[in-house]
Formats: C-alpha cells, structure tokens, sequence
C-alpha cells in the first residue's frame, strides 16, 4: 500500500479532553435501538459497546443531541432499565427507554431470533415503532424543548466527530425520513435516518400489514421492508413504480442523506478527487461515521494478521481482505486508502470507549427519570 497517496487526507482531532456539554443545549432527539440479551454472548456485547461509543461520541461532539437509548425487551423479559450497561448509558446523560415491539407477536417466531443475527432481529425492527415511542414521550420531549416531531434515528455502530444540529436546516420538508445509501449501491440504507414522525406514525399500520401478510420475510429486515414499501410507491400518495424516478430526490418519497457528512463509511471514504466508484469527489470530514459493514474487531482482526504476517499482499491495495483469516464481505469494496482511514476509526473507538468506562454508574432509584418502563 502506498500510503502517500492517502495523505491529502487529514483525519480530524480525537476532541476527548473536552467535558460533556450540557444537556439544555440539545434541540434534536436521538434514537438507538439495542436488545436486552436473554444471556450474555460475544455478538450483543459487541453491539452494547458500540452503542456506549456512540453516546460517549455524540455527548462529547453532538450538543445538539439528546440521546435515548430504546433497551428492546422479549414479552418473557420484565420491563427494567437496571444492569450495568444502562447504568454506564444514564452515567453519559443518556436516557434509557425499556420497550418491547408493538408488534412482536406478528412476526413468526423463526424471525425473531432466525437466522445468524439471533435475538438482534428484533432490535433491527425497533426503529419502526419510534413514532409509537415518541408519542408517548412527547410531553418530556416538549418539556425538554426538544424537537417532537423531527427526530434522528441511527444504529448503534455509529460515531460522532461533529455536531449534527444543522439537520433541521438541511432537510426542512422531510416528507417521511431522509436516508443515505448502501454507498455502493444506490439503495437506500436505514442505519441513519432523520423521521417525520407522525408521517411515518401514520404510514406504519398500513406497513405492518403487508410486512404480516410476507410474514416478515425481508431480506435485511427493516431495510428491505422500508424500501418496498416506499420504492413500490405503496406509501400514502405515492406514486406507482417509483422504482423507476429513484427512491430518493426531488420525485422520490425519500429525501436523500448526504453519505459524506451523515453516513460516512470507512470503505468508501476519504475518496480521492477525480477517483471512480465512490459516492462523492469532495474531500470532507464526516461528521457521523457508520460501521457499515466491518466494525471494529474485523479491523483489529486485521491488524493482528499484519502482525502475525498472515495478511494477503493483495489486501494491502483495494481487494477484499480475502485469505487473512478475518471476515470479509464481497460486495463491499474498498477505497485505496480504507486501511488509514479504518485504523483512524478503531483508534477514535478504543478511546472512547476508555472514556466512558471512568463515568461512575448510578443506581435506579425510585422516581428516577431515566427508571421505570417505556
């Protein structure tokens, strides 16, 4: 690999000395959805590290922010907003949010914990009843001077390095959500989505029936259900074949998210100017990164078979890291510079994480904001 090549690009200051900025400046809900484990196991850890990275980053970064942490619980799960985890969460500011899915029972009982995501499954499906959540907390969220009808949603493998508070500015009309996409397809991806959420409140009983009658069965969950109903034109006042005007722009029901500042991958960023295969010729520095794909322990997979000297000569320019030993996805490709701009984003996420963990946790104690149930 030549890293020279790579160096026009600057990666941005770590910004970890800085305190946490005061909650009365957020304007903007933020929402993550993670699952409660029934027990504890390497994948669901990996997902409650990544979602105290996300708080930690977005409390130091984002003041705008107000996170809200949807703890997804099975009907066999008492309601509880108790354990470490949500402890380290409120330590952060954060508010811990118990919930279980309006419409758990409709969805069969191999897809809630079929296939390799387990129990995840029923986290991924968590977003679509935010309108639902919300309207319930709309009376804090006012009180708060927070917006009610305007909220972000992302995946818990995401990291701040800006603000986001200008998102109201950008996308005034948000019809239902803006969306960014797969980044190397142009199909939308839900892993950060700014809602209107009565729109999308409105949309989803309709939604729920057709996702009944296919008896849940989408490819990506959540993703795929989202994008055949609105790239169908299913949606109320939606044109037919929408497929064919593109799901997002000026004609499509979705509003396009800009993937260089809101939803950056490692994979296909910092792209060079004049460089083909890439969303975007600007050379910018994300504000909201997303772990699309690869997340943190395939890169230190990676860095371990650097090491050890079983890392492929090929993986070191733009072919999967097919050979090394580590996961590797065939339709990700990779910019010419992912190895930089990976190890950028492991470095920010170790460091974070070491941030978060020196916050002293806090009990739930009775008449506790952030106690009781959703």
């Amino acid at each position: 690999m030549q890293c020279e090549r790579c160096g026009w690009w600057v990666p941005p200051s770590p910004k970890l000395m800085a305190p946490l900025p005061p909650l009365d400046a957020a304007s903007i809900p933020w929402f993550l959805c993670v699952a409660k484990p029934s027990q504890a196991d390497a994948l669901n850890n990996r997902h409650l590290e990544l979602a105290t990275v996300a708080v930690a980053s977005a409390r130091l970064r984002a003041p705008s922010l107000a996170p809200y942490v949807v703890y997804i619980h099975t009907p066999d799960q008492p309601l509880s907003a108790e354990g470490s985890f949500a402890a380290r969460l409120r330590a952060m500011g954060a508010r811990v949010v118990p919930h279980q899915l309006s419409f758990y029972e409709r969805i069969p009982a191999a897809g809630r914990v079929g296939g390799s995501q387990q129990h995840l499954n029923v986290a991924a499906f968590g977003r679509m009843d935010l309108p639902r959540i919300v309207d319930g907390m709309r009376a804090e969220l006012l009180a708060r001077r927070l917006d009610a009808e305007r909220v972000l949603y992302t995946d818990t493998d995401v990291l701040f390095t800006d603000d986001v508070g200008d998102l109201a500015v950008r996308y005034p009309r948000v019809r239902y959500f803006a969306a960014g996409s797969e980044g190397f397809s142009s199909t939308l991806n839900s892993g950060v989505m700014y809602l209107n959420v009565s729109a999308m409140g409105a949309e989803l009983p309709r939604m729920l029936e057709y996702a009944t009658r296919r008896r849940f069965r989408f490819h990506l969950l959540d993703q795929t259900w989202l994008r055949h109903w609105f790239e169908n034109g299913r949606c109320t006042g939606c044109r037919p074949r929408a497929r064919r005007q593109g799901l997002t722009g000026n004609r499509g029901p979705v509003l396009p998210l800009d993937n260089a500042l809101y939803n950056a991958r490692a994979f296909m960023h910092p792209l060079h100017p004049g460089e083909s295969g890439g969303h975007s010729d600007r050379v910018v520095s994300p504000r909201v990164w997303h772990w699309h794909g690869y997340k943190p322990h395939d890169v230190s997979c990676w860095i371990e078979a650097i090491r050890n000297g079983s890392w492929p000569q090929a993986a070191w320019h733009t072919t999967p890291v097919r050979g090394s030993g580590c996961r590797h996805f065939e339709a990700i490709p990779l910019s010419g510079c992912y190895l930089r701009t990976y190890a950028f984003l492991l470095e920010q996420h170790r460091s974070l994480l070491r941030l978060a963990l020196t916050y002293p946790v806090l009990p739930v104690l009775p008449g506790n904001p952030n106690g009781g149930t959703a």
